[in-house]
């Protein structure tokens, strides 16, 4: 089959309302997959689901079964130092349980046909404080031990919190795991150097789970300071929390990558972790990283070169933690242009066969296609000249950027005073407001004038990522064809 790309706009929100409710309609048809076990629907993060009782002919006909508030909502005003919050948690259904965790890291199991609470566990995170990625947590990941081993904590539910914890869960109960680092609970800052304040090391995105161990990143603030905190991605044993391997998302000495950052800047930068969804292939034994860039976002003076593995797809053994390939999106980034959205594990038809591949779509609308097991691209890959005459003293630029030749951008990646609303009334104090913009078109350097950053940081595909087809071949992703402008300050 070909993959073709498909990009609608409102496509997150109806998969997310679908998903609902073919869970709660799953029980009509019992031959047919009733679990979703982990957030992409499963491993390789497909969000594909097989169930075919809604159709066409019958979608205008659905009701709502039920509704449940959990209730943990803050705006954010007049506090603003607290910052709001924000449900992004797309829920999981494993054991006749509908499990989901809320912006509070609180973790809640319903029964999915009528919305009854089954069981709720409260971390107790510190709700007084302002966490650098906000009131945010966007999942919990599901593990069974077959093998008995376990006790009563048989399955379990991992959760990543805001205070830098992961937690180990009994799904029966929703009780802690006596047995799983110490009384349920990991400290995700053991071992990270220097140490930092939990406030800016959080964990807002769900484990990884491939075999018996459980693969956590984390997200590093941005903008916080000059120098960031590591972020490296680790596995822990899902029985007993013993850490088993780390990989360094910034290479330390000695290891693959350093030759990257010049002047040995890898020594004392940060940044460049896994903040959002890793993906794995459970048969070969794989896990596939989406690495932020270094920090800090827009500077990078203090990091000159081009900076592996920040901006990266990494696969990596999961047993083992060694890496098996990588490809960089962007070199040196300056943008924020991270991959944020879970690599897609996809089949195509390529060469005349059909090949194991990811799709890798990014904040730049860029997709790219690499062949699972080598990384190699599926289509050429061109290395094209950008604006590389930094403004700023002590800047380091990358000469070229890496543009996919197939497929097509999923948004435009330059705009004109011709892409402006034409018919909105303030269309000519935002022609005024856009010729005093720099604008060299997609990677415009930052400098101390505005500047236009289009895609924006929060253009492309995001952390919501895409959902493949394996039916049609049809990758849908949603987008944001949004702009910002950025000036820098001393």
């Amino acid at each position: 089959m070909i993959l073709h790309l498909a990009f609608r706009r409102h496509w997150l929100r109806c998969q997310w309302f679908v998903l609902y409710l073919l869970t709660m309609c799953a029980s009509a048809a019992p031959s047919q997959p009733t679990d979703w076990a982990s957030v992409g629907g499963d491993p390789g993060g497909m969000r594909y689901s097989p169930l075919a009782e809604i159709n066409r002919s019958n979608v205008r006909r659905l009701n709502v079964a039920w509704t449940y508030r959990h209730g943990d909502y803050r705006s954010g005003w007049p506090e603003r130092s607290l910052k709001g919050t924000a449900f992004e948690a797309s829920p999981i259904v494993v054991d006749g349980r509908l499990i989901f965790s809320t912006p509070f890291n609180r973790v809640i199991a319903l029964h999915p046909a009528t919305g009854r609470e089954l069981w709720v566990f409260d971390p107790k995170i510190d709700r007084s404080r302002r966490y650098a990625n906000k009131y945010v947590s966007r999942g919990v990941a599901y593990w069974r031990d077959e093998t008995g081993k376990s006790g009563r904590c048989a399955a379990r539910v991992f959760l990543g919190t805001l205070d830098a914890r992961l937690m180990a869960l009994d799904a029966e109960s929703g009780k802690p795991c006596p047995d799983f680092g110490r009384r349920g609970t990991v400290n995700l800052l053991d071992g990270i150097e220097p140490l930092v304040d939990p406030w800016e090391y959080n964990v807002t995105s769900p484990p990884t789970i491939i075999g018996d161990r459980v693969i956590v990143g984390a997200a590093i603030a941005d903008l916080i300071r000059r120098i960031h905190p590591p972020g490296p991605v680790r596995a822990y044993d899902a029985r007993t929390g013993t850490l088993i391997w780390q990989f360094n998302t910034i290479p330390r000495a000695g290891e693959f990558g350093t030759e990257t950052w010049h002047n040995d800047s890898w020594r004392y930068t940060g940044g460049a972790s896994v903040w959002s969804v890793m993906t794995a292939d459970i048969e070969r034994g794989m896990v596939f990283l989406p690495v932020k860039p270094a920090g800090p976002d827009h500077y990078g003076g203090d990091r000159p070169g081009d900076n592996l593995f920040g901006d990266s797809i990494v696969a990596l053994d999961a047993a083992t933690g060694k890496r098996l390939w990588h490809f960089q999106t962007v070199h040196h980034d300056l943008w924020d242009y991270d991959p944020a959205a879970p690599p897609n594990l996809v089949r195509v038809k390529h060469g005349g066969r059909e090949i194991d591949a990811i799709a890798q779509a990014t904040k730049m609308g860029s997709v790219f296609l690499l062949d699972r097991v080598s990384g190699a691209p599926l289509f050429p890959i061109e290395e094209r000249a950008v604006p590389a005459t930094a403004e700023l003293v002590g800047e380091w630029v990358a000469p070229t950027q890496p543009f996919p030749v197939r497929p097509p951008s999923l948004v435009p990646q330059t705009m004109t005073k011709d892409d402006l609303w034409q018919d909105h009334p303030q269309l000519l104090r935002c022609e005024k407001r856009f010729a005093t913009l720099k604008n060299d078109g997609i990677f415009t350097l930052p400098s101390e004038r505005d500047s236009l950053l289009y895609p924006g940081a929060i253009g492309g595909a995001n952390w919501s990522g895409g959902a493949f087809d394996p039916a049609t071949g049809y990758l849908y992703v949603p987008t944001n064809n949004l702009a910002l402008t950025l000036r820098l300050k001393k």
